[in-house]
């Protein structure tokens, strides 16, 4: 397909080279046909031949440096790719164009950015003195309340020691009561024994309800069902039929004299 304009050109120089033929042959002069014994050979047409080998040899050596034109640039491409820059290697312009765009984008809201980091670094750090502010309100109410605790349980120690020693007091006090009161009972039955002996009562008449009673020092009195008798305690039944009366300590018997 290359070849077309050149052999187009060749048969236009072939043309050329048959005017200029008839042109010489038509004002110069006219050769004369020779007669031969042999037979007639053709004219051959040495100038048209020339020139188209003029011509492939010139195509031929265009080819040739362009070939290797061809060549040196391949080898230097291949020899430059690992040196090649970001901006050599973006297949479009409006690529890198958008590219830089984005990153002339990013690079005006670094300021922004770093105002927003600054500003969530400045909370934080407000943040984390709070916390700590309200970890160390913490421990000191923890503090006073464990104080507080102590000492609660300090006074309570101090109360339950009180109620022991009032305990062991009022435990004491009540077992000296208990002893006096035996000791009163022991002395009141000692002087009750004592005054029966000297009393001697016994029975002398009775009837429902009531009864006379005599002592052996002569003295007499009578007697009704509750009735407090000195040495005998609380009269509690009179039986009309024995003639007994009952008391709280002992039974005074009927008889007619105190033997």
């Amino acid at each position: 397909m290359a070849q077309q304009p050149h052999d187009n050109e060749d048969q236009n120089s072939e043309y050329q080279f048959k005017d200029d033929q008839n042109t010489e042959a038509e004002y110069n002069y006219v050769e004369e046909p020779q007669v031969s014994t042999t037979s007639a050979r053709p004219k051959i047409k040495v100038k048209p031949i020339i020139t188209v080998i003029l011509i492939i040899i010139v195509l031929f050596i265009v080819y040739k440096v362009i070939h290797s034109i061809i060549e040196k640039r391949a080898n230097s491409s291949l020899t430059a790719i690992p040196t090649v820059s970001i901006q050599s290697t973006s297949p479009v312009p409006t690529q890198q164009s958008a590219v830089q765009n984005n990153n002339q984008a990013l690079l005006a809201q670094l300021p922004d950015l770093a105002t927003s980091v600054a500003s969530l670094q400045a909370s934080n750090q407000d943040l984390a003195n709070k916390i700590q502010q309200q970890q160390f309100q913490d421990q000191t109410n923890m503090t006073t309340m464990q104080q507080s605790i102590d000492n609660v349980s300090t006074q309570m120690q101090k109360i339950s020691d009180s109620v022991s020693s009032l305990s062991a007091a009022f435990y004491k006090q009540q077992e000296m009561q208990q002893r006096a009161a035996y000791e009163k009972a022991q002395v009141a039955a000692r002087k009750a024994a004592a005054l029966r002996n000297q009393k001697n009562y016994f029975v002398d008449a009775v009837i429902p309800g009531r009864a006379w009673l005599k002592g052996a020092d002569g003295s007499a009195l009578t007697v009704a069902v509750g009735d407090e008798l000195p040495g005998y305690g609380k009269v509690i039944a009179i039986n009309p039929y024995s003639g007994e009366v009952r008391t709280t300590s002992s039974i005074i018997p009927y008889a007619t004299s105190a033997d």
